[in-house]
């Protein structure tokens, strides 16, 4: 009985402090939202069947470093490579593909990001993109 409680208990605190992260799937939407408030949008092309996309999503935008900055300074944008709906501008032959884009502009900052990172290097990568953009 006592087990049964502990192992409750420890699920129900791993899901209470678990990070919530919510991306856009509309790129028009999310540029739109970033002109009003001044963030970044950073759009990732993924694919459902990419390791490195599902590490991503899973490990580095569960880190609750990568998601406070992430949500003070971006706005992220999924878009899968199967469906073909991203702009035109933007291409991607591998997943994940990272592009910044400037909301004012709506020019890419800086080269896209192909792959994936440990969530301190990507962490290091949004600083630097938030750098070029000033």
């Amino acid at each position: 009985m006592f087990n049964k409680f502990i192992i409750t208990l420890s699920i129900f605190t791993s899901t209470l402090f678990a990070v919530d992260f919510d991306f856009f799937t509309d790129y028009e939407k999310a540029l739109t939202k970033s002109q009003t408030d001044q963030k970044i949008v950073m759009l990732m092309i993924s694919s459902n069947e990419c390791p490195m996309c599902n590490y991503m999503k899973n490990t580095v935008f569960e880190a609750e470093s990568v998601v406070n900055y992430i949500e003070a300074n971006y706005h992220l944008v999924e878009m899968q490579i199967e469906e073909k709906r991203y702009p035109e501008q933007f291409k991607a032959f591998a997943t994940p593909t990272f592009y910044f884009i400037d909301p004012k502009t709506e020019k890419k900052i800086g080269r896209q990001f192909i792959g994936g990172a440990k969530p301190s290097e990507f962490l290091a990568k949004l600083k630097e993109i938030k750098k070029k953009r000033k």
